[in-house]
């Protein structure tokens, strides 16, 4: 039976592109983490650190939700304060 490394087939997402909408579009600098994570994950599954890329991988989507979170919390604080 040949041997397959199962390793090569595995991909991580690495919420780039979502992090640089949240930084550019939203202009949130709580982007500039989760790109600071995503950026690196690439890196990490060329060079084999599979668990190092999955653990980037969480941190760069976690930073992505929370930069989006407190963009629509500011801008709910803002609506109610100004108009309400």
């Amino acid at each position: 039976m040949p041997y397959h490394d199962y390793e090569d087939d595995y991909e991580v997402e690495s919420y780039l592109l979502w992090a640089v909408i949240v930084t550019f579009f939203l202009l949130n600098p709580l982007g500039l983490i989760a790109i600071a994570y995503a950026a690196q994950v690439e890196a990490k599954v060329q060079s084999g650190d599979y668990k190092r890329a999955v653990d980037y991988s969480e941190k760069a989507k976690m930073w992505c939700i929370i930069s989006l979170a407190s963009t629509l919390l500011i801008g709910v604080f803002y609506f109610v304060t100004r108009y309400i």
